[in-house]
């Protein structure tokens, strides 16, 4: 029920014979009086006809939201003195989206708007009062399925298809691109997915990410052995909620191991360059570059965010081609003085590890979040004496850059 207002006695508060008071508390005796006049001028309705015929009689219909209603009943509507309601704006497409102009000058009224969908329900609605405009003022409408506005008791909807650009923080807000009006906030009952713009999103991304042993046959390395990825998706939105996406990329790995003699190094050591190394290997580091290719599906989960992507979740597979390089620093005989340092590049390991595939997950909110690839060849392989496992887990860091405004 809405605030109702009425003129009440002097309470003993102040020197007043009269004060003004609101409150939900008159709504209802208000109503009902309304209520019995109206019956007295057309007592054949029934109860629920006289319900719906106060509902038309109020001062927004057919507007109606969450907070106001229809608006305030009036009496003329049952004395047949109401006069008809000349249009106070009309709605205008253009190449930028759908403009509202003013047909007159509407300073300091009420300008109530709200979205919904085709069933009637309502995602979102606002009320302003319009301090400055003149008959060629306009806004421009950026986000809504159905938009209907009233504007000094003249009501339109609008049926708008993916215009949209959203910009907020704490609800919906519309604007134009010259800022020539803006109405804000609106009150989001309840948040809902903002409608995508582009059916084609481009991002570039960097991921950051880690190696994790899941089996004991994979070699060990120490902890910060990094893997940094740069790439390029391009991601087709099927729908509001849901898309295909490819994505391009070139990584490069760093495994680091202690001074302390590795499988890698003997199959280094089959390279007529590093015969001369013993035991007494001061460094080890496995660099691999990796070219590689990914097929997967987004889903978006919840909107908002400075991208409007909000939470979305993407699983795809990917393969690559690799190519490594072993880096040594030994000395011969035990003489430390002779330290030298030679390169092996691509080594001979398990899956000859040139061509990879496997399986990638991401979790990411707007413009970050995190990642987990997992590769799947030579899975159930036995490791060969003269060979080696890499580790097939990599999580860490996505950051996209780029993305869809």
């Amino acid at each position: 029920m809405a605030f109702g207002h009425a003129y009440t006695a002097n309470t003993g508060s102040s020197n007043k014979e009269f004060h003004y008071v609101d409150g939900t508390s008159f709504s209802c005796p208000l109503v009902a009086g309304f209520a019995a006049c109206a019956l007295q001028a057309q007592p054949k309705l029934t109860a629920m006809q006289l319900f719906h015929e106060i509902e038309k009689s109020a001062d927004l219909y057919p507007y109606c939201d969450y907070s106001y209603g229809y608006g305030v009943p009036q009496a003329d509507y049952f004395t047949g003195t109401r006069k008809a309601v000349e249009p106070t704006f009309k709605f205008q497409k253009t190449d930028k989206g759908v403009q509202v102009v003013f047909l007159k000058n509407v300073k300091n009224s009420y300008m109530y708007l709200k979205n919904s969908k085709a069933d009637g329900t309502i995602t979102a609605y606002s009320q302003k009062k319009i301090e400055s405009v003149n008959k060629n003022s306009h806004f421009l409408i950026t986000e809504g399925d159905i938009v209907t506005i009233n504007i000094g008791g003249y009501t339109q909807s609008y049926t708008v298809n993916n215009h949209s650009r959203v910009s907020s923080t704490d609800g919906i807000t519309i604007e134009s691109d010259d800022d020539s009006l803006y109405v804000s906030p609106f009150y989001t009952i309840p948040s809902t997915i903002k409608p995508i713009e582009k059916k084609l999103a481009k991002e570039s991304y960097y991921m950051l990410g880690l190696p994790i042993n899941i089996q004991t046959e994979e070699l060990d390395h120490n902890f910060w052995s990094p893997t940094l990825r740069i790439g390029f998706r391009s991601v087709f939105n099927i729908t509001k909620s849901y898309g295909w996406g490819l994505a391009f990329e070139y990584g490069h790995s760093s495994f680091r191991f202690g001074n302390e003699a590795n499988r890698l190094d003997s199959l280094a050591a089959m390279d007529d360059n590093v015969r001369w190394l013993d035991k007494k290997v001061k460094k080890h580091k496995l660099n691999l570059g990796e070219v590689g290719i990914e097929l997967f599906q987004r889903v978006r989960i919840i909107p908002l965010g400075l991208t409007h992507k909000g939470l979305h979740w993407d699983l795809g597979i990917y393969g690559n081609w690799a190519h490594n390089a072993y880096k040594l620093a030994g000395s011969h005989d035990g003489d430390i003085a002779t330290t030298r340092k030679e390169v092996v590049r691509n080594l001979d390991l398990l899956d000859s590890y040139r061509w990879n595939w496997g399986v990638t997950t991401r979790l990411t909110y707007d413009v970050i979040g995190l990642y987990a690839r997992l590769r799947l060849n030579g899975i159930g392989k036995d490791v060969a004496a003269d060979k080696v496992l890499m580790p097939r887990l990599e999580v860490g860091i996505n950051l996209s850059i780029g993305a869809l405004k």
